[in-house]
């Protein structure tokens, strides 16, 4: 009988757990250079960069194809399945629109706008994802905001 009662709350638990959010996979990256140094920049082929931040966040930013927008998405292990109810929602609303008016820095918002970008949260279950867009040629800026 005991074991009747816990099947439904683990059934429960499965299902919850099988919804976690993943980040998502990047594209696949060619290791090959092309043999035409010149076809790369007429097709738009992507050039990989791994660029390590001051604040030692790490980063991969693979370049656009020209015109095409920039998206730089990050993840934070604070979800809505481990934390208080709204803990989640307030520690993407801290990252994404605190600011420091003393130092005269503006929010991670406020940034991405001015570059002309837009930022989104999604909070899932164990993470929290922030993505950020900004036209080409922007990508400098929109890192910068992240220090």
């Amino acid at each position: 009988m005991p074991r009747t009662r816990f099947a439904p709350a683990g059934l429960a638990l499965l299902l919850a757990l099988s919804g976690c959010d993943t980040p998502p996979a990047p594209p696949p990256v060619d290791p090959t250079p092309p043999s035409d140094p010149q076809s790369a920049k007429t097709t738009g082929a992507p050039a990989a960069q791994l660029i390590q931040l001051d604040n030692g966040l790490a980063t991969y930013l693979e370049i656009a194809p020209r015109g095409m927008p920039s998206q730089i998405t990050f993840g934070v292990f604070a979800g809505s399945l481990f934390m208080a109810p709204g803990l989640a929602e307030l520690t993407a609303h801290v990252i994404v629109q605190s600011a420091d008016p003393k130092s005269g820095r503006r929010s991670l918002a406020q940034q991405i706008r001015a570059a002309g970008g837009t930022v989104d949260v999604n909070v899932g279950l164990t993470s929290t994802w922030i993505d950020i867009r900004v036209p080409a040629g922007r990508e400098p800026t929109a890192l910068a905001a992240l220090r």
